[in-house]
């Protein structure tokens, strides 16, 4: 599984720790090296940073916060063949607006519309990506 750098979390990431389960970040303990974790019963753990891995994006997750996959395209007159439906268009809907994310079934990359430049894989990342561009969306997993 992919290692995360310490740099990259942020408090209320989703990880996976061991693959065993998932929790929030709740902290960050320079003296031991440690994290704080809370699981979803609300206990705060102590683990390493070897210990913590990315959980990846799936529709399942998209799903299960409120996500909808309205469009599956890129079939204009210009488009080779190869690449027809090439992405998947997700919105989430919220009294404050909403956002798309698209999906490329090619490169197996999510990017939140508006940051074209920015492709991610896995949850942490769209947490970042939503609190960036001021979106109030807590993720569940």
């Amino acid at each position: 599984m992919a290692e995360v750098k310490i740099s990259e979390l942020s408090v209320g990431d989703w990880v996976r720790v061991i693959n065993q389960f998932n929790a929030q970040i709740d902290g960050y303990h320079s003296e031991s090296g440690s994290l704080s974790l809370k699981t979803r019963q609300g206990n705060l753990v102590h683990y390493r940073l070897e210990d913590i891995h990315p959980i990846p994006l799936t529709p399942e997750i998209l799903k299960k916060n409120g996500w909808e996959c309205i469009a599956v395209g890129d079939n204009g007159p210009a488009t080779p063949k190869e690449h027809y439906n090439r992405y998947e268009k997700w919105r989430c809907e919220s009294k404050w607006g909403y956002r798309d994310l698209f999906f490329d079934r090619m490169t197996k990359k999510w990017r939140l519309s508006g940051m074209n430049c920015t492709t991610f894989t896995t949850v942490h990342k769209l947490q970042h990506a939503l609190r960036f561009s001021g979106f109030e969306k807590e993720i569940e997993v």
